[in-house]
């Protein structure tokens, strides 16, 4: 209800030329989106979603240096915080602080190497997992996406880079990529081809992906102890009029038939 209250102020102000249609139209953004920024500790692979919420925040809800000053103290943390703590003091310093952060945390090539790394590091993937494959995806997805956003694209044809991720499949669907190889060519193919083609097979190993469930606890064993054995069945213990003990429940029966039937003949 709020947010549609705000929608009609905004388009009847809209409507008319007022000097406060630009107050209206901040107020409205604010109300809209996070005041806080992500954090960023300083691994190359967070600058990117950190610096684009930072920009594109400030521009739509037109961010004071003093705001801005605030926002970078409270989100930033570790390696981050420490290489720019000198110039966390004066608000002047706000655009030196983005651009030091720039240089040493966020630069392309650092960015690139760090997902390419990752991408590397992923195990062999197996025809027996299907949530292994959808991460693989998204990885390579992720990778061609940053290369893209921050235009540094020199890896997009590296040859050994595909072949090495390639090889990351299982052997069925290096067939199925090698299917798809010979409809791209004669142009040669690149990791935006091999991403482009991994979303569509994650996409399918989610439709046939099993979902785990997990069982609730036992009440009966506890929750720390993985080492629990059940107690063992008690039997019952049985005493004949003789003094003996018989624990099988059956026997005692055969026995007490037993002795009625031979008072009886003693009758």
């Amino acid at each position: 209800m709020i947010a549609e209250n705000f929608k009609k102020v905004l388009e009847g102000a809209a409507a008319h030329s007022n000097p406060d249609d630009d107050v209206i139209k901040r107020f409205t953004a604010r109300q809209a989106s996070q005041r806080d920024l992500p954090s960023f500790s300083g691994k190359p692979e967070e600058w990117p979603f950190f610096i684009s919420q930072f920009q594109n925040s400030t521009n739509l809800c037109e961010y004071t240096q003093e705001e801005n000053f605030l926002r970078l103290q409270k989100a930033l943390t570790g390696k981050a915080k420490e290489s720019v703590l000198a110039l966390l003091t004066l608000l002047s310093n706000v655009n030196r602080v983005v651009k030091t952060l720039a240089m040493r945390n966020g630069r392309a090539d650092q960015v690139i190497n760090t997902l390419i790394v990752r991408a590397r590091s992923i195990p062999l993937q197996s025809d027996k997992s299907m949530d292994s494959l959808i991460e693989f995806g998204t990885t390579v997805e992720k990778l061609v996406g940053t290369m893209e956003s921050m235009n540094y694209l020199g890896h997009m044809s590296n040859p050994q880079l595909m072949e090495d991720l390639v090889m990351k499949l299982p052997y069925s669907l290096r067939v199925q990529w090698g299917t798809r190889l010979r409809q791209i060519l004669p142009t040669s193919p690149n990791l935006k081809d091999l991403s482009t083609w991994l979303i569509g097979q994650s996409e399918t190993a989610c439709l046939v992906a099993h979902t785990t469930t997990q069982l609730p606890p036992n009440p009966m064993i506890p929750a720390n102890n993985q080492n629990f054995r059940p107690p063992p069945i008690r039997r019952h213990m049985y005493v004949t009029k003789y003094g003996k003990k018989i624990q099988s429940t059956a026997l005692f029966v055969i026995v007490v038939i037993a002795w009625k039937f031979a008072d009886g003949l003693d009758g």
